[in-house]
C-alpha cells in the first residue's frame, strides 16, 4: 500500500489505498476529532492529479458583484468556458474512458459543470462558517444503486456533505428564467424571457429516490435531507416554491436552519458517517460513465 493525498475540502488527513483498487480507505485524524475514520469503503483511490483542480475562484468573487444582466451574461459565458476547458481536461486523463460518449462537450453539459463549481464553493464557504473543520464535502458526482435489476437502477448525487446535524443531498440545476410551481406532480414550470412555458422535473424530485435510500441505511438517528440549487444569475425564484429550492444566495440560511432545527439531540459523528454512506455509493469515474451511458440512451 502507497500513501495518497486526496484533493477536495472534504478529504481532510492521509487517506491509504490499494492503487487501482476501489475501496480500503483510510482517513487520518479529521480535525476536531479524536479518532480516525478508517475503511472508507467504496470511495476509491485518487491520485494528485485526479480530478482536476479548476480555479472558478475569480467567477465565484464576481458572483456577488452582478448588477446588471449584461454582467450576469458575461459571467455564464465566462463560466461556459472555464468549464468546457475543464472538461476538455479530463478527456486526457487516464483511466476516464470518453471515447464511448456519443457527441463533443455540449453548452450544456459545460453550463451545469459550472453551476456545480459554483454550488460547490458556497458549500464548502457555507460549511465552514457553521461547521469549523468538522465537516466532509465531497468533491463530484457519486453514483448509488437505488434500483438493483431496474431499466435504471442506479442515481447520480451531485453534491454530498456530511455535518455533525446531519447528512445532506444537493441537486444543482444551471436553469434561466422565471421559475415557479407547476401543476404536474413532481415537475416545474420554466418561463424564460417572452418564450412559452415549459415543464421540467423538478430538483427535489429527482433528489427524492437518493434522500429515500440513505434514509433506509443510515441511523435514524442521523438526519438525511435533500435540497434543489439553481445558480444561474437569471433565474428568477417564484415565492411560491417548496422551501428547499434554493439560489446560491439562500444556502448559508438554508444549512444554518437545518442546524438549529437539530440543536439539542446527540451529534453525527461525522467520521462514522462518511464511512456509511462511502459503504452505499461509488465515486470512481467508471461508475459515473456507466450511469450517464445508462441515461442517455
Amino acid at each position: 500500500m502507497r500513501p495518497v493525498e486526496l484533493q477536495g475540502p472534504g478529504a481532510r488527513g492521509r487517506c491509504v489505498g490499494n492503487a487501482g483498487s476501489k475501496g480500503n480507505l483510510r482517513f487520518g485524524a479529521l480535525p476536531g476529532r479524536g479518532k480516525a475514520a478508517e475503511n472508507i469503503g467504496a470511495f476509491p483511490r485518487r491520485s494528485k492529479t485526479f480530478p482536476p483542480r479548476l480555479d472558478f475562484r475569480i467567477a465565484v468573487a464576481s458572483w456577488s458583484q452582478i448588477k446588471t444582466k449584461g454582467n450576469a451574461m458575461f459571467l455564464e459565458i465566462a463560466l461556459t468556458a472555464a468549464a468546457y476547458h475543464f472538461l476538455r481536461r479530463r478527456k486526457k486523463e487516464p483511466g476516464v474512458s470518453w471515447r464511448r460518449m456519443k457527441s463533443p462537450i455540449s453548452r450544456s453539459d459545460a453550463l451545469g459543470a459550472a453551476g456545480e463549481a459554483l454550488t460547490h464553493a458556497k458549500l464548502k464557504e457555507t460549511l465552514e462558517w457553521l461547521c469549523g473543520s468538522d465537516y466532509y464535502l465531497h468533491e463530484g458526482p457519486l453514483v448509488v444503486e437505488h434500483a438493483p435489476g431496474s431499466e435504471f437502477p442506479t442515481a447520480e448525487i451531485d453534491h454530498l456533505a456530511v455535518t455533525p446535524f446531519g447528512i445532506f443531498i444537493f441537486e444543482t440545476k444551471h436553469w434561466s428564467g422565471r421559475i415557479f410551481p407547476s401543476s404536474a406532480r413532481g415537475m416545474l414550470t420554466r418561463v424564460a424571457g417572452t418564450g412559452p412555458a415549459e415543464d421540467r422535473r423538478s430538483p427535489l424530485d429527482q433528489n427524492r429516490t437518493k434522500v429515500e435510500f440513505f434514509r433506509a441505511r443510515l441511523p435514524s438517528n442521523w438526519p438525511v435531507a435533500g435540497a434543489g440549487i439553481f445558480t444561474s444569475a437569471e433565474a428568477q425564484l417564484d415565492p411560491a416554491l417548496n422551501a428547499n429550492l434554493l439560489s446560491l444566495a439562500d444556502i448559508r440560511q438554508w444549512m444554518r436552519m437545518r442546524r438549529d432545527a437539530f440543536a439539542g439531540m446527540p451529534s453525527v459523528d461525522v467520521a462514522r458517517a462518511v464511512e456509511a454512506v462511502a459503504l452505499y455509493s461509488d465515486s470512481s469515474s467508471a461508475a459515473v460513465e456507466a450511469h450517464k451511458r445508462r441515461v442517455r440512451t
